[in-house]
């Protein structure tokens, strides 16, 4: 006697279907949308139109406060026998999030000198609050004594947060 493991109890013969093909229909029922969407002669109505920003806030500018942290003596995110090269990602970052902030529609106060201690960590946080500043934004380019700290003092602060850390 075959024993079934089928939840109806049927011992397997009312199923046409194994469990091969009906992994196979599963993923085809899955991809199907998106695989006919592209189909469509005007991918615009499939979408719909574009919303447009209407009512008091539709003209309001977010303002975040970015920082980034660091160590003040060589830094970077230290690997067997090399430095990351901090000031050329400092550079990068800076640009990125200013081209960003441009076309999102966003103010970014950006700290003129990196984090340095736990105490300018701190400050930057109460400047925020009391700006009552929509955000922050902290570019993590160590990870070695104060700046994982700093981050969860960051995460912390009551404010929305956003932490970024480069991977190498």
């Amino acid at each position: 006697m075959k024993i079934s493991r089928c939840a109806a109890k049927c011992n397997g013969y009312s199923h046409s279907i194994d469990r091969r093909q009906f992994l196979q229909a599963a993923a085809g029922v899955a991809l199907a949308p998106a695989l006919l969407s592209g189909c469509a002669s005007n991918p615009q109505a499939v979408i719909g139109p574009r919303i447009r920003p209407c009512g008091p806030a539709s003209k309001y500018m977010p303002v975040i406060h970015a920082a980034f942290v660091r160590r003040k003596e060589d830094y970077g995110i230290l690997w067997p026998g090399d430095i990351y090269d901090g000031k050329a990602a400092y550079a990068r970052y800076t640009a990125d999030i200013e081209k960003t902030a441009k076309a999102i529609g966003a103010k970014v106060i950006l700290r003129p000198e990196p984090i340095y201690s736990l105490a300018e960590a701190d400050d930057w946080i109460a400047v925020a609050r009391q700006a009552q500043t929509d955000g922050l934004f902290l570019v993590v380019l160590d990870r070695q004594k104060h700046a994982w700290p700093t981050a969860a003092k960051t995460a912390d602060s009551g404010l929305p947060t956003v932490i970024f850390t480069p991977l190498g």
